[in-house]
């Protein structure tokens, strides 16, 4: 069961990382953006000052309910701001403005040049965003430790982490 849950915490929290890491660093790699310096700037802060797990933790469990589900376990982890910032300056480099441009001439839309043209440009950092969630989902029990009080929710990394804090106890 917690081999089951690893693979699927990991799994999924991957797809969605990725999607929402390189939505966001697309939308903050267009110049033309309105809200693009206040929305660059709220990235960067919190990869600088981390507002604290007790905030963390209060925001998790009390306003989003997400306490025993396997939502507890995906998305805290979800989007990192270095990922965002990664994936933005990927943007901004690798894909030229004037292909955005010709798209957008020939009637395309936000969303389908995203996912058109973007995307299939952007598969190195696209690995690169995914190789890092999938090391940060697999190796995580802090997750677990907090918001999972189930053992059938309970991953493997948080299960051997569980085991061990028992034998240490017993052993002593």
């Amino acid at each position: 069961q917690a081999l089951f849950m690893s693979v699927s915490v990991t799994v999924i929290g991957v797809i969605l990382g990725v999607l929402l890491t390189s939505l966001m660093g697309y939308v903050l790699s267009r110049r033309e953006y309105i809200a693009n310096g206040f929305l660059s700037i709220l990235v960067f802060i919190p990869m600088v000052y981390s507002g604290g797990l007790v905030a963390s933790y209060y925001i998790n469990t009390q306003l989003f309910k997400l306490s025993d589900t396997i939502w507890a376990l995906i998305l805290p982890i979800c989007v990192s701001s270095f990922n965002v910032i990664v994936c933005r300056t990927f943007f901004s480099i690798t894909i030229p403005d004037s292909l955005i441009e010709s798209a957008k001439i020939d009637g395309a839309r936000q969303m389908s040049i995203y996912f058109r043209i973007v995307l299939p440009l952007s598969l190195p950092v696209l690995a690169t965003i995914g190789l890092f969630l999938c090391f940060s989902y697999w190796n995580d029990w802090f997750q677990a430790m907090l918001y999972i009080n189930k053992e059938s929710l309970l991953t493997l990394q948080a299960f051997l982490n569980r085991l061990l804090t028992d034998i240490n106890m017993l052993a002593q």
